[in-house]
């Protein structure tokens, strides 16, 4: 394999990622451990509120990208203006289910993710298969372009 196998953004991330000591490393992943417990306050409120079940939100920042949109060598950063939505719950280790219950004008799905605190799978399945059978999307197909 050689550089040329490797998109742009993974070569960046590459270096990126040598600019960063062990030390610092350690640090970093310390920070995500106790902002992720962090964020189970939450879910789980200790001032005697009543604790929350379900978050509703956008997918992504906008309708679904063209295709090619995130390749390349701008990829990376057309991603990360989209996913707003969606990366504090992949860090965070909290379920999410993303269901397209809106359809652009263009006739492209829209998702409305719905996170769900940590090991609450079990709401998630069943708000998507109540959602799916009262809105169903199955026999919706994006056009071809």
């Amino acid at each position: 394999m050689t550089e040329d196998d490797i998109e742009a953004d993974n070569l960046f991330l590459r270096e990126v990622g040598r600019t960063v000591s062990g030390t610092q490393y350690v640090q970093w992943v310390n920070w995500m451990h106790a902002w992720s417990r962090r964020m189970l306050e939450w879910w789980y409120p200790q001032d005697g509120a009543q604790p929350f079940d379900i978050l509703v939100t956008p997918t992504l920042a906008g309708p679904p990208p063209k295709l090619g949109w995130l390749s390349g060598p701008e990829g990376g950063m057309n991603m990360r203006s989209i996913l707003q939505y969606t990366a504090q719950f992949n860090v965070t280790g909290q379920p999410a289910i993303s269901l397209p219950l809106h359809w652009s004008a263009d006739g492209l799905p829209m998702g409305v993710q719905c996170v769900a605190a940590t090991h609450r799978e079990d709401l998630l399945v069943r708000l998507g298969s109540q959602l799916e059978a009262a809105a169903p999307w199955s026999h919706r197909m994006p056009p071809l372009v």
